[in-house]
């Protein structure tokens, strides 16, 4: 029997979230992870990605200066 692999924007968002908290994982380094283990090519990777997600990654993306944009309006914790 075949058997295939749905990959819906709440079961990669469970899973990345899973790994974010399991293994310290960063959320952009953890949405690779699953894509490897997904066998889920991560140039289609905009098609899972929730909103809440997204904001995550780019949030950290800022934090870490990996991207352009204003910190300034961040409050630091």
């Amino acid at each position: 029997m075949i058997e295939t692999k749905i990959l819906t924007r709440k079961k990669f968002s469970s899973l990345v979230e899973y790994k974010v908290r399991l293994y310290s994982l960063s959320y952009i380094d953890a949405c690779l992870e699953v894509c490897e283990e997904e066998e889920y090519p991560p140039e289609d990777i905009n098609k899972v990605l929730s909103t809440p997600l997204l904001e995550k990654i780019e949030a950290e993306a800022r934090k870490n200066k990996l991207v352009k944009g204003s910190t300034s309006a961040m409050l630091p914790i």
